[in-house]
């Protein structure tokens, strides 16, 4: 977008100049909204979907699987980050106890 205004700027002066302001852009938009379409769907619409029966049931039950298997893994992770943190802190106490020489 800042490409386009800096070459839009730049043929100000030039007759149809604002072509070439869409032309610097548009390829960007245009991987942009390609991009959009490999993003996961939102929880709130998948929810809002099964609300309104619009949704096929089976399917918001793999979604809800996969969440679940995601929150059993990060809480699984956190578990492990809270067990290090013990341990670091326990050797961090033995060895603020070892007298320096």
């Amino acid at each position: 977008m800042r490409l386009g205004y800096a070459v839009g700027s730049l043929g100000i002066g030039m007759v149809r100049g604002w072509r070439y302001m869409f032309a610097t852009s548009f390829p960007i938009s245009l991987m942009i909204g390609v991009g959009i379409w490999w993003l996961p769907p939102s929880t709130r619409w998948l929810l809002l979907c099964v609300v309104q029966k619009n949704e096929n049931i089976q399917e918001f039950e793999e979604y809800k699987r996969d969440a679940e298997e995601t929150k059993r893994q990060l809480s699984e992770q956190h578990q492990n980050l809270n067990t290090r943190q013990a341990k670091t802190e326990a050797l961090l106490s033995q060895l603020a106890s070892i007298p320096s020489l």
